[in-house]
């Protein structure tokens, strides 16, 4: 079930829909880790967190290198933290001090400086 991301994820297959373009999975290494950096930090991790792949592929699929991805719901940080790896500007609006504070820690453990404002 479910095809990986790839250079012929949208190739013309004669009408035929692949079953799933992404494969993605929230508890992967990037998560885990952000999970054990708060829970050390005596903080509960985001009830919700978006699996990197789906940013990964949302951002390949609609960005360039250089281009700026705003996330207005960031919660930890994902969808921004995953823009700067791929070379974008990444920008992460999130309402709630708890989950800002979570996605610096996701910064944190991935090697990202943020700048919070």
């Amino acid at each position: 079930f479910g095809e990986k991301f790839g250079p012929t994820s949208f190739v013309d297959r004669g009408g035929s829909i692949p079953q799933s373009l992404i494969q993605a999975t929230p508890t992967g290494k990037d998560d885990a880790a952000y999970r054990r950096a708060m829970r050390a930090a005596g903080m509960e991790p985001h009830p919700a967190t978006m699996p990197a792949a789906v940013a990964r592929f949302c951002i390949l699929l609609a960005s360039r290198e250089g281009d700026t991805v705003v996330d207005t719901f960031s919660g930890s940080g994902t969808v921004p933290i995953e823009a700067m790896r791929l070379g974008r500007i990444g920008i992460g609006i999130e309402r709630s001090r708890l989950y800002n504070q979570g996605a610096i820690i996701r910064a944190q453990t991935a090697g990202i400086e943020l700048l919070a404002a």
